[in-house]
Parts: structure tokens; C-alpha cells; sequence
């Protein structure tokens, strides 16, 4: 695929778009007053995703989670 031929097939994407309306961000909604914690990323691998999240919702109500990581 040449220039040409790119710059055409973007511009018709672009101009599909903008004709059908361009598509809405998604957008995660915040609970009104988050009950979060830190946690740090071996949680996950050493007992599983799905069981670190139902322990933290199911014993102390967490329902935001902030990702501990390291520069």
C-alpha cells in the first residue's frame, strides 16, 4: 500500500465515522464515597485474581483497588 492509497482509505474511515457519529468514550463510574486499598501485584498471582477480589469484597467491602507499583 502506497501513500495514496493510505491517505484515501483513512480519510473514508474518518468521513464513516464522522457520518454514523463518532463513538463515546467509556467512562468508569466511582462509587460515591470508595472503600479502597492498596495492594501490591503478587496478591494476584499468588492466590488468583477472582479469589483476591471476592475475599476483598466479600470480608471488608472493597470496592476500589489501588495498584501498588514501583519506579
Amino acid at each position: 500500500m502506497n501513500r495514496r492509497e493510505f491517505l484515501e482509505s483513512s480519510s473514508a474511515v474518518v468521513a464513516g465515522l464522522a457520518a454514523a457519529g463518532w463513538p463515546q468514550p467509556l467512562t468508569a463510574q466511582m462509587p460515591e464515597k470508595p472503600i479502597g486499598i492498596q495492594v501490591g501485584a503478587v496478591s494476584f498471582l499468588d492466590e488468583g485474581t477472582d479469589t483476591v477480589l471476592d475475599t476483598l469484597t466479600e470480608t471488608a467491602g472493597i470496592d476500589t483497588l489501588f495498584l501498588a507499583t514501583f519506579t
